[in-house]
């Protein structure tokens, strides 16, 4: 976090000149406004995904003399106080005094500083909006991030880049001293300041009795009962990750990024091509979910892990049943952005099936013989933010180099014949699939000599 933050403050004081340096753009304030923006909602996106919400903190409080009021305004600006806003600061704040104060009025400077924090307090103020509306109106949430979706994918495919030329009249005029122009952003933070407390108070009267039953929705599919053990292996790793937040936070990441982030990153044709980025998307778009819920898939039962082992399930119905979830997984998210790859990047079409393969071949294969080393417990109730890394070691991180770096060399070594270096990371998937009886038989030897010493390791709180 240090060197994020270090790195954020030296790129703000240095952004003007790099910019001219390395892009050739003089005029760094004008660059800078035209995507202040969508920058904003890029990160409001992240801030969702991650920060956890002060609704969370209400209950132990409710039996004291204080007005639910207060606690909801105590709570919404304590939020604030937040690594989601001091990060942007950290590199806005350099910048404002390196490239903004020495051009524009001392009044236009202070109206810029002041619009970016307000506009990450309103930030913060429609992420605990949104999260408490969660709690009684959740369409509500779906249909506002359906329509952001829209209106960012229209931007890009109309080229018409709505967006920037907002951002650029907002933080121009700003800039210029404009207050009127000003006093909109104020107003729109109160708006949403006021929307949330609102939503923060609704939340406290519902006990969120209609989401629990929504989540037996998989214990009640009658093609998930009475259909064996291992169906039954699959059903319960199922219901672990539908009922507790870190799990269903993975699952839910793995969407989101075939679907509504995949679909922001093709529709900009001009701004991303070249063999390195197809493989890369090929890569998460249908195998995110093996790749992060996969690393952990022992350790989510780490807390009743010696109940497993007491029961009379062989470790081979074991291993083949969270195999084939994730190779399951790797299909259900191969079919779920196969439109967005049909309308928006057919070019791309070819990689997308050929990662299909790998990752079902290899990349499960590969993610297994990780989880099979697990040793951390994981509290599974935890919430899944950015800076959860409980159960995680240095192998986790340093495992992806061998998952992702034999399919992006060949495509590399080959990109002067895109078709070779595709053929042939889908040959590698196909090996795996040819021989996946012989890795369920070698998956099922190492969890059988590795089961004790992860149990041990499961017991230490």
């Amino acid at each position: 976090m240090l060197s994020v933050a270090t790195l954020l403050f030296l790129s703000g004081l240095r952004f003007g000149s790099a910019l001219y340096i390395l892009v050739g753009i003089p005029n760094a304030v004008a660059f800078v406004n035209d995507y202040l923006l969508a920058v904003f909602v890029s990160l409001f996106t992240i801030r969702f995904l991650f920060q956890r919400t002060p609704r969370f903190n209400f209950e132990p409080y409710l039996h004291l003399p204080i007005s639910k009021l207060t606690l909801v305004h105590f709570f919404q600006f304590t939020s604030t106080v937040t690594l989601h806003n001091v990060f942007p600061l950290l590199f806005l704040v350099p910048f404002w005094y390196m490239s903004i104060l020495p051009v524009s009025t001392t009044l236009g400077a202070m109206l810029w500083l002041l619009s970016i924090v307000l506009l990450l307090g309103m930030s913060t103020f429609m992420n605990n909006w949104l999260r408490a509306t969660l709690s009684h109106q959740r369409r509500a949430v779906t249909a506002f991030f359906m329509l952001l979706v829209m209106f960012v994918v229209l931007d890009q495919l109309s080229t018409a880049f709505w967006m920037n030329d907002i951002s650029r009249w907002l933080f121009d005029e700003v800039v210029m001293g404009n207050g009127i122009v000003f006093s909109l952003i104020p107003l729109t933070t109160l708006f949403v300041f006021v929307l949330s407390s609102r939503s923060l108070m609704l939340s406290m009267r519902h006990t969120g009795a209609e989401r629990v039953l929504d989540r037996k929705l998989i214990s009640q599919s009658p093609l998930l009962r009475n259909n064996g053990v291992l169906t039954e292996l699959i059903v319960t790793e199922l219901r672990l990750m539908w009922r507790n937040r870190r799990p269903r936070h993975y699952l839910v990441m793995s969407i989101l990024f075939s679907t509504a982030y995949l679909l922001f990153l093709l529709a900009n044709q001009n701004a991303y091509g070249g063999i390195i980025f197809g493989g890369v998307i090929g890569l998460f778009a249908s195998g995110g979910f093996a790749l992060n819920y996969g690393q952990l898939m022992f350790a989510w039962e780490s807390a009743y892990y010696d109940g497993i082992l007491s029961r009379n399930i062989s470790v081979h119905t074991i291993v083949k049943s969270k195999y084939l979830m994730l190779q399951g997984s790797c299909a259900i998210l191969f079919v779920a952005s196969l439109p967005l790859f049909l309308v928006l990047r057919p070019d791309l079409l070819a990689i997308h099936l050929a990662f299909l393969l790998y990752n079902a071949g290899v990349t499960c294969t590969l993610i297994m013989m990780l989880a099979l080393r697990n040793r951390r417990r994981v509290t599974i109730g935890k919430t899944g933010n950015f800076f959860n890394y409980e159960g995680f070691s240095a192998m986790h991180w340093v495992w992806i180099f061998p998952t992702a770096l034999p399919p992006i060399l060949a495509l590399v070594a080959f990109r002067a014949n895109p078709t070779v270096g595709t053929l042939i990371v889908m040959g590698m998937g196909l090996m795996g699939l040819a021989f996946w009886s012989f890795w369920v038989r070698g998956l099922s030897t190492e969890y059988h000599r590795n089961r004790h010493r992860m149990a041990e390791g499961f017991r230490i709180a």
